[in-house]
């Protein structure tokens, strides 16, 4: 029998990849979102949510743990992608509904080794200057917010982790690099792997997050960035200049 995980925000990016391949495995995945493009036979459960309406995602996610009684994972890998209002967005989108989810999710969740799974950003240590001021807010916020219930729920057996990627390619992004050779290479060059981070590099961790060998893992960020955070400015310039 299959686990049953909640994916937050699981319609596009790795989100989407995620929920895509835990289907395939068998478990049952719930996906809160605005929209879910249908593409296999077999789906994710889809609940459309719009989460800067944070009353009525909470009735809906509460209406659903009633009914599915046990979670075994839950992976928050929303984040506000609108352009109205965007300070007050980004926080009911990422961190009300993060805490919100967090203060009453605990009750339903398995005492056999159950995870929760928050997808970060290095922005919330470092800055992408491309990204707004709220992005970065939020994904710090996350970050602690995250580690804070790691440390509330560890009696009850419930693991706590946090994902910080670097730039990846998705489904939605991948036509991009592949048609900016100069790009790819460039990214490709600085990061000591010597290559660009794929979505299944992303899940790979979430797997491990929600499976028995991370049992004796909380509260802890997990930077899947090929390396790159670890050189210095000098080093960067270097490699992207080739020398």
């Amino acid at each position: 029998m299959g686990k049953n995980i909640i994916v937050i925000g699981g319609s596009k990016g790795i989100g989407r990849v995620f929920v895509d391949r835990r289907v395939k495995r068998g478990d049952n995945v719930y996906v809160f979102a605005r929209n879910f493009q249908i593409r296999n036979k077999k789906e994710a459960h889809f609940i459309k949510s719009d989460l800067t309406n944070q009353k009525k995602y909470l009735k809906k996610l509460k209406e659903l743990l009633k009914k599915i009684k046990k979670v075994d994972a839950i992976v928050f890998a929303q984040r506000y992608r609108g352009i109205k209002n965007i300070w007050k967005n980004e926080r009911l989108v990422s961190i009300e509904t993060l805490n919100n989810s967090l203060k009453l999710i605990d009750k339903y969740m398995s005492k056999k080794n159950s995870s929760i799974i928050v997808v970060s950003s290095n922005a919330s240590t470092n800055i992408a200057i491309e990204q707004p001021v709220s992005y970065h807010m939020a994904k710090a916020a996350i970050s602690q917010i995250a580690k804070y219930y790691a440390v509330k729920f560890a009696k009850k057996k419930i693991r706590v982790n946090i994902i910080s990627p670097t730039i990846t390619l998705k489904p939605e992004n991948i036509d991009f690099y592949n048609s900016n050779k100069i790009i790819q290479k460039t990214f490709s060059d600085i990061i000591p792997l010597g290559r660009m981070a794929h979505s299944d590099d992303i899940c790979n961790v979430i797997d491990f997050l929600i499976s028995n060998k991370s049992s004796f893992i909380t509260g802890q960020t997990f930077v899947v960035d090929g390396g790159l955070s670890l050189l210095t400015p000098e080093v960067l310039i270097r490699s992207s200049k080739g020398l």
